[in-house]
């Protein structure tokens, strides 16, 4: 009995998970597409509440995944073949750019959902890093008013 009734719980988690590509794919073209309007909708958050029953927070996290697939073509063709998991493409988004798609899908496709958070975690901490070195090197050249470059003013 436990191994039908495990059989029977992955081919529902299985299926969980093409729900899930679908419904991010299909809601991506609804709003890309503006189709909401056609449907008497003035937004894609009121028709994503009203008519489709998600929460405001559900909502917002399927608006930014949308319009990011938008930008990262690779990452989309990896959730519509079921490469990377919809979870796996909204952590994606947080960090890839058309520069770095490519390292960012080999990574979400080879990690757990954890693993991933962490090295995207860790790549936006050396990001804001260097920004602010970046940042401390810009001041240290720009000149006081009234002195030299170096601040001391002779």
């Amino acid at each position: 009995m436990s191994h039908d009734v495990h059989a029977a719980l992955r081919r529902v988690a299985e299926d969980s998970r093409r729900v899930e590509r679908e419904l991010v794919l299909l809601f991506a073209e609804v709003m890309v597409n503006q189709l909401y309007r056609d449907l008497g909708f003035t937004s894609m958050e009121a028709y994503s509440i009203d008519a489709l029953g998600f929460s405001p927070g559900k909502t917002k996290q399927l608006i930014r995944l949308a319009a990011r697939l938008e930008e990262l073509p690779r990452l989309r063709h990896a959730l519509a073949t079921g490469e990377v998991t919809w979870t796996g493409a909204r952590e994606t988004t947080r960090v890839a750019t058309p520069e770095t798609e490519a390292h960012w899908v080999e990574e979400a496709r080879t990690s757990s959902r954890r693993e991933l958070v962490k090295k995207i975690d860790r790549a936006k901490a050396a990001a804001k890093r260097e920004r602010k070195r970046r940042r401390t090197k810009q001041a240290e050249l720009v000149p006081e008013p009234g002195g030299e470059a170096d601040g001391r003013g002779d």
